[in-house]
């Protein structure tokens, strides 16, 4: 999912593409697309929206949905999507969090932007307050192991999934967004997601996240109207409850990202 502890310097600058597609199916006044930018996030990359979950597990490189089902021991059941899945970007959120065994092992709510103050908490201290706040810069600084991931809000056949990005896949994910230029947003486009397998710099092997742009959607009024949605809900404050859900997605946690 290259490193997270670079952020700031790994966004490179990539070349912008586009995909030719038909003027018709894609006409949209400039006014819009400016304000769909805003709404999604897609322009920044301690709410949450409740939705079902969906994590690539990086030894299998498969894609998994969370349920409302148990198993015998309470667990939380998994259903398999496949190798790929593809759906409508929506809303690009962002937390935080240090790989597992971590001292302190800290974690954040969701947030939008890098200039937000940031609410950290110790898994395995005291829950209710907060063990640190403050911007992402200053919070890297004081503990070089916090983590960046990217939460996408996807939107497949009238329902919104969300789904961490994290580790090396962060870049490809970085890189794809750009390929949208400022005057073009994700929301017009299916995006498919992927796989490849890739080694670690310790040599550990796993499947890293890809993003590959699919056909324009029809019904663009429509999208934006789930946006809208989502939007609205994440204007609830955030229920702590969520959260201990919400960070049983982190599936290969230990890989060694330097």
């Amino acid at each position: 999912m290259n490193s997270q502890d670079e952020l700031f310097q790994t966004k490179e600058e990539v070349k912008e593409e586009t995909t030719p597609v038909e003027e018709s199916s894609l006409a949209v006044a400039d006014s819009d697309i400016a304000m769909v930018r805003e709404l999604s996030g897609e322009s920044n990359v301690n709410n949450v929206v409740k939705t079902p979950m969906i994590r690539l597990d990086g030894k299998m490189g498969s894609f998994y949905v969370s349920s409302d089902e148990v198993d015998e021991e309470g667990k939380m059941v998994w259903n398999t999507l496949g190798t790929e899945i593809k759906g409508v970007i929506i809303k690009i959120r962002k937390k935080v969090n240090t790989k597992k065994g971590s001292r302190p092992n800290l974690y954040s709510f969701e947030f939008d932007s890098l200039y937000d103050d940031i609410e950290l908490y110790d898994l395995e201290g005291n829950t209710n307050t907060p063990t640190a706040i403050g911007r992402y810069s200053e919070l890297k600084q004081k503990y070089p192991d916090l983590k960046m991931n990217e939460v996408v809000y996807l939107l497949d056949d009238g329902t919104v999934y969300r789904l961490s990005v994290k580790g090396g896949s962060l870049n490809n994910f970085w890189t794809y967004l750009k390929t949208f230029g400022k005057n073009d947003t994700v929301l017009r486009y299916e995006t498919k997601f992927g796989y490849q397998d890739v080694k670690s710099p310790d040599g550990f092997e796993y499947a890293q996240m890809t993003f590959q742009r699919g056909e324009a959607v029809n019904g663009f009024t429509s999208i934006v109207d789930e946006l809208k949605k989502v939007n609205l809900e994440l204007n609830q404050k955030y229920k702590k409850s969520n959260l201990i859900e919400d960070g049983s997605e982190i599936m290969v946690d230990d890989i060694p990202f330097k």
